[in-house]
């Protein structure tokens, strides 16, 4: 679907979201963000410890939604992909494809902006899989990054120290 694209954070209530919304009043909206675990019952291991509830929805026409589950280190990925492609110069493509399969964000840059191919995955690896194609404004984009990183804010990486010793174990 063709149109401009804003993007946009809004925090309601404590409740920390981001929303990209075409002209046409689509959205694909991620919210509701909670650590899965809290931090003693996770301690000593670094997945555990990071792993971030979300609600994932996409409306357009009809509303589909997800319960879906981001890594910390997968919010700061998708600041860094969507600051890469916001500050190309040249035709540039990004995937953001997180660990846990619900959603898949295609991103690229072009004379005419920047471009988001959303695929939403209803059910993992049995389907529907919902496609929708966003076009933004490469300013709205930048707004977005600053609302992710204060979104990282909130929910800062947990044991960061122990997967740093985990990446030294893993390369001796």
């Amino acid at each position: 679907m063709e149109g401009v694209a804003k993007v946009s954070l809004s925090i309601m209530s404590g409740d920390l979201a981001f929303t990209i919304i075409d002209t046409s009043g689509n959205t694909l909206r991620f919210d509701s963000f909670a650590y899965e675990r809290p931090e003693e019952a996770a301690r000593g291991d670094w997945h555990d410890a990071n792993w971030l509830r979300c609600n994932i929805t996409l409306h357009a026409g009809i509303k589909h939604s997800v319960e879906a589950s981001l890594l910390t280190r997968e919010v700061r990925e998708l600041s860094e992909i969507l600051q890469l492609v916001y500050a190309s110069e040249t035709e540039t493509e990004r995937t953001f494809e997180p660990l846990e399969p619900y959603i898949e964000l295609l991103k690229s840059r072009s004379e005419r902006g920047v471009d988001i191919l959303a695929r939403l995955d209803l059910h993992p690896a049995c389907g529907p899989v919902i496609e929708f194609d966003y076009r933004c404004r490469p300013e709205e984009i930048a707004r977005t990054v600053g609302d992710i990183e204060r979104l990282r804010s909130a929910y800062p990486e947990r044991n960061a120290q122990m997967k740093n010793d985990e990446r030294r174990e893993s390369v001796v």
